[in-house]
């Protein structure tokens, strides 16, 4: 090989790994689209918005234009509400339009600059001015709200605002919450707080908010809404340093179904955190525990897990494994090994660690449908797994005769009921030959 073609060939894998380092250490920071592992689950309900498009991948859908006019006048009450005219507040989303183009992994030259500009500057001031009008009255149109805001559906748009493509970057909201930091600070975190609430029944309203304090002091700093909504649901940063893809290793054996578990002793709890890390396998006296957050599935619900879990698979190796981004779809694992038939689902649900809008059978269809089949999942569901394996090794004799009992109970209870009256009817004979 001649001088220059080694050269060449040098220069080349020299420009391919720094290309890569820039794509890599920028990850994190991008709108991603949907991952094509979990399209087959799409039937219209999780990629596309309904009502509002927030970004440039379906903006200027036909179906979604009623909305920019509301848009335009959310920019306006954002505008004079700050005290500032909207040329104004424009120019800074201006200054930051470059870097916000950037963050978008295509699709994200919507024209010339200004007209990217345009966009983020309405969709941004429409976020947050919806988020104010949202709060006011516990999550409809607000009572300070203008009168126009009745035209949309609160509840769809709440479910577009945390679809993975219809995010803007978050240093474009960082831009426009400058304008009023007293009041969106609060508002951002009494938002996402409640926004936490659709997915369990009965929740605190300080659950998770400590948490969230510390990440808008900038202990993780999201790329934009569906993370921060994921951040706080997952609670926190996982301490976990290692990242888990089924079929790299072998997975232990173990039951794989809520009434399986009955059977060998382990029982169901809702745990007392809402927060989906929080899953967990516990000794009890003579079997073990399992503990999981308890959910709500719901139409919202579901759309933002299937939302939140396509965001985790988008920044998959190499910096999930270090930056705790796989415990919603851990969670949902784990919930999914439990459920094999109907029968199961109703087990779930006696336990309180399911409850639904759904039928048994579409909640059985929504995690069954391919949602888990190339999830990612950490090291807390493989441990979980791991202690079930070791709990059937060790303690076979005790589940041998737990899973004999479970089984035949009704019968052995029946059994018992008529030798009691047996020996009853045994002892008033004796006492009747008695002299």
């Amino acid at each position: 090989m001649n001088t220059s073609r080694h050269t060449t060939i040098i220069v080349e894998l020299s420009q391919a790994s720094e290309k890569l380092d820039v794509i890599y250490s920028n990850i994190l920071n991008k709108i991603h689209r949907f991952p094509s592992s979990l399209r087959s689950l799409d039937d219209g309900d999780y990629i596309v918005p309904r009502m509002v498009a927030i970004g440039p991948y379906h903006h200027g859908l036909q179906d979604l234009e009623d909305m920019e006019e509301i848009k335009k006048a959310a920019t306006y009450h954002f505008c004079r509400d700050s005290g500032q005219p909207p040329e104004a507040v424009y120019e800074k989303v201006l200054a930051v339009a470059e870097d916000a183009r950037s963050c978008y992994t295509d699709g994200g030259s919507v024209g010339a600059l200004a007209d990217f500009a345009t966009m983020m500057f309405r969709d941004g001031c429409f976020l947050l001015q919806i988020m104010l009008w949202l709060l006011q009255d516990d999550g409809s149109a607000g009572r300070g709200a203008p009168s126009f805001t009745c035209r949309f559906n609160s509840m769809a748009a709440l479910r577009d605002l945390f679809l993975l493509e219809n995010q803007i970057p978050w240093v474009v909201m960082e831009t426009l919450m400058a304008c009023r930091p007293d009041v969106f600070r609060v508002v951002l975190r009494e938002f996402i707080v409640y926004m936490g609430k659709f997915f369990q029944l009965h929740t605190d309203t300080d659950i998770g908010a400590k948490t969230l304090d510390l990440e808008l002091d900038g202990g993780y700093k999201q790329p934009h809404l569906l993370a921060l909504l994921h951040f706080h649901q997952s609670g926190g940063l996982s301490t976990s340093k290692e990242l888990q893809l089924r079929g790299l290793e072998t997975l232990p054996p173990v039951v794989t179904s809520a009434m399986d578990l009955a059977e060998i002793g382990v029982k169901l709890t809702p745990s007392r955190s809402v927060e989906f890390k929080d899953m967990a396998l516990t000794k009890g006296p003579l079997f073990p525990v399992l503990s999981m957050p308890p959910l709500f599935l719901s139409e919202l619900t579901a759309c933002w897990l299937v939302n939140m879990a396509a965001f985790e698979a988008t920044t998959a190796f190499p910096l999930g494994a270090t930056t705790g981004e796989y415990t919603v779809s851990s969670y949902l694992t784990l919930l999914s090994m439990l459920m094999d038939r109907v029968e199961d689902v109703h087990e779930l649900r006696a336990k309180r660690l399911i409850q639904s809008d759904f039928t048994n059978d579409r909640t059985l269809a929504f995690f069954k449908g391919g949602l888990t089949s190339y999830a990612y999942v950490n090291d807390r569901y493989i441990g979980i797994l791991r202690q079930l394996a070791d709990h059937k090794h060790k303690r076979w004799a005790w589940i041998a005769i737990h899973k004999f009992v479970y089984r035949y109970h009704k019968t052995i209870v029946t059994v018992l009921s008529i030798i009691s009256v047996l020996i009853g009817i045994f002892h008033a004979l004796l006492s009747i030959n008695k002299p």
